[in-house]
């Protein structure tokens, strides 16, 4: 199951980290609907592979 983690900001847990434990998509707030959307979309194609 593809999982997208959208955070505040955060000192302790970065992109690299959410990573290797197999999340697919990493979004920093404030995020647009349209980065939302291609960030889904590249987890869900990711997924499908």
């Amino acid at each position: 199951m593809p999982i997208v983690l959208c955070a505040g900001f955060s000192e302790v847990f970065t992109e690299e980290k959410a990573r290797a434990l197999g999340i697919q998509g990493y979004a920093m707030k404030p995020i647009s609907i349209h980065d939302l959307a291609r960030i889904c979309r590249s987890a869900l194609d990711q997924a499908g592979k």
